[in-house]
């Protein structure tokens, strides 16, 4: 099937399709692709949203792979996405750090987030904050962490 077959329906239709495993990969793929799409373009956020701040861990994992996915910030999901700093879930906590480096926003909230999650128990975590360090210019590591 064509992508505009997909970018036509619902994005509620459209996480049914990803989450129907009889729907067949290049349809959930496409499924995808569109509603990225439309996250990143910050429509229906609702969805995405929700899932990142569900009770549910499972329902957390899909959102922290989406938000991953995005690879750029998105006007709207900066408060659910800096609350998976304090996920239980060290993926979560990764995908924090990941959308924190595709957007490049950073507040004091944000950087206590990242010290905190510097420390964290779980190496993937602690990697992707080091790897986000090393790469950050030294003027607004100073501005975030500033000494003295």
């Amino acid at each position: 099937m064509n992508s505009d077959h997909f970018d036509e329906r619902s994005t509620s239709a459209l996480m049914n399709i990803i989450q129907d495993k009889d729907a067949g990969n290049e349809n959930r793929y496409a499924a995808t692709q569109s509603v990225l799409r439309r996250w990143r373009q910050g429509v229906d956020l609702k969805f995405l949203i929700d899932l990142l701040l569900s009770e549910s861990s499972r329902d957390r994992l899909r959102g922290a792979q989406y938000l991953a996915e995005l690879g750029q910030e998105v006007e709207g999901l900066n408060v659910a996405a800096t609350k998976l700093a304090d996920d239980a879930l060290s993926d979560c906590r990764r995908a924090f750090v990941e959308y924190t480096v595709n957007s490049g926003r950073y507040d004091q909230t944000i950087s206590n987030a990242l010290a905190k999650c510097l420390l964290d128990l779980n190496l993937y975590v602690r990697v992707e904050v080091i790897n986000w360090a090393v790469h950050i210019s030294d003027e607004r590591f100073e501005k975030l962490f500033p000494i003295g």
